[in-house]
Formats: structure tokens, sequence, C-alpha cells
């Protein structure tokens, strides 16, 4: 009999306790109570593994479709000043009040910009593909194209700085994408170098568009969690309107 690993959806023999490819530890449990516990599934195909990466506004799983034997990432929306969940449950509860319209704002703009990124990213070379939408447990999920990568923040720090030449033609697939996206009036809003990625066979792709944050966050904008220090377009410290020329 066999089991599927929540760390790394590779199988292997029931009778081990924990993954020989990754060591995760079978049974494990969810690293913050907030979160999904491992093996939950959604939408009737996918099941729930560790947590990828998390922010303010979402949290990233490596999940596994069933459908299309593959794995996945499921980013959930889940603003985390606005909402909670009970631990092990999968229902997410939101505030009362202002916090309740900011939530259900931030949550139609999540699904808004998921349905333009599945119609658009399919054809792109540049970006992560967005498979799929769903709603449940009173959120959103996005299903979106798993790739083993590595940073454009690690390669630099590792190899120090890419001639121009180099980085010119690593990146015109990604600007091509980035282009078709913004005449399609989709901004990232948050392009740094550890959002930038590249694979195996050295495509370099943009993960995560995040513009359904600006929503979420309601007119009383926080700088801490619209911005990336270091990195952010001058227009998101202040009024100025935002377009494409900020990403």
């Amino acid at each position: 009999m066999m089991h599927r690993c929540m760390g790394c959806m590779a199988e292997y023999s029931a009778e081990l306790s924990a993954c020989p490819y990754c060591n995760y530890q079978k049974n494990s449990k969810a690293l913050q109570p907030y979160c999904l516990e491992p093996e939950t599934v959604l939408d009737r195909k996918y099941i729930v593994g560790r947590v990828v990466s998390e922010d303010a506004f979402a949290i990233s799983y490596l999940a596994w479709d069933f459908e299309n034997n593959q794995s996945v990432v499921i980013k959930e929306y889940f603003p985390k000043e606005l909402s909670s969940r009970m631990p092990g449950q999968t229902e997410v509860s939101f505030y009362d009040g202002e916090k309740a319209k900011q939530y259900e704002s931030g949550l139609m703009a999540f699904v808004e910009e998921a349905n333009q990124l599945v119609r658009l990213t399919q054809n792109l070379d540049g970006v992560a593909k967005v498979y799929n939408l769903f709603v449940e447990n009173s959120t959103a999920y996005t299903v979106n194209e798993y790739l083993e990568t590595v940073s454009f923040k690690d390669i630099i720090s590792m190899e120090g700085r890419l001639p121009w030449q180099d980085a010119v033609a690593l990146m015109f697939p990604l600007i091509e994408s980035l282009d078709t996206m913004h005449r399609n009036n989709v901004i990232n809003y948050g392009i740094t170098p550890d959002k930038i990625v590249m694979t195996r066979d050295r495509a370099v792709k943009l993960l995560d568009f995040g513009g359904s944050r600006f929503e979420t966050v309601g007119t009383n904008k926080n700088l801490s969690l619209i911005t990336d220090e270091g990195f952010s377009a001058i227009e998101l410290y202040r009024d100025d309107d935002v377009t494409a020329a900020s990403d």
C-alpha cells in the first residue's frame, strides 16, 4: 500500500513513518493553527500538503491534483488582519463591520484577478500558469502551476551580478508576458527578486500577482502590507495612480 507525501507529493510505502525523498513526517500537523491541515481535500479533487509560502493576504500550499495527476500550488485568500480559522477547521471566519466590508471587497478583487489570470497565463512563457479558480470555505482559491525553481535572489547571492546581456536574454520572455498582462489591465504591484524564478531548464518566470491586496486593505492603506521595502514604486507610498509603469 502506498502513501502520498504531503511534503513533496511523491508516493512511498505506507509502512514508513517518513518520506524517503524529503524526510517529511507522516501525519504532520499544520505549522500554524490558522493553516489548513495536511491531507485536507478541496473542491473534491485537490489534496492539500505543506505550506509553501504565506504573507498578510494569502497562504500557498503544495497540493496534488487527482484529476490531472500532478503537483500544483493552491493559493488561498486569507487576509490575517480581517479573518481567522479555528485549528483543524476549513471554514474561514471574518470579522464584523468595516473589516467585513474590506474582506468581501478583497475577496471580489481576488476572484476577478484570478479569472483574468486563468484566461491570460495559459499561453504566456514568462509567468506561472493559473489553472483554475474555485470558491469554498467562505473564501477563494487559485490552482497554480508547480515549478521546481530557484529564485533570482538566490542566484544573485550565489553567482554575483549577471552581465546585462545575459539578464536581457533571460528576462525577455517575462517582459513580453508582463506586457500582455498590462495590456489586459493586470498589474503585479510587487515585483521583487524572490518572485522571479528560474526553472531547471533555465526558463525565467514571474510568480504571484497580488493586485487584490490593495482592495483588501481598504481606504486606510497600511504601507507595510502593500509595499516591499527597496523595490516598490514611489506611487505606492503616495496617493498617485498606480499604472503599468509602476511595475
